[in-house]
């Protein structure tokens, strides 16, 4: 990968946008009803993401899953083996965390 200032610069940016849409989400907390995926995709319809940035957000989701790829209560009691859910389906909390660890991440320098 080039580390050039310019690509540095470049890589900055996306940080910050990607950093902006999951706050976006924290500001509309209202919209969240079952999972990440599905909260990114009612900002959409709701006219708070571009089709473009919900699936950036999605993209992003997806390749930064929770460390535990699900809870044990998510896999067994809630959502079953098949399950595409890192927690509980409808547990707002983890999902907040989640997205406050990330915003904080993608903000350092």
């Amino acid at each position: 990968m080039n580390s050039s200032p310019k690509n540095k610069t470049i890589m900055k940016a996306e940080r910050k946008r990607m950093a902006a849409l999951l706050q976006r989400m924290l500001d509309h907390e209202e919209l969240f009803n079952v999972g990440l995926c599905m909260w990114a995709a009612s900002m959409e319809t709701a006219g708070y993401f571009t089709a473009r940035e919900e699936f950036d957000v999605r993209d992003y989701i997806g390749r930064n899953r929770p460390t535990e790829r699900w809870t044990y209560d998510a896999l067994f009691y809630q959502n079953g083996p098949d399950s595409v859910y890192y927690w509980k389906t409808f547990e707002l909390g983890p999902r907040k965390r989640w997205l406050k660890k990330h915003i904080k991440s993608l903000l350092k320098d």
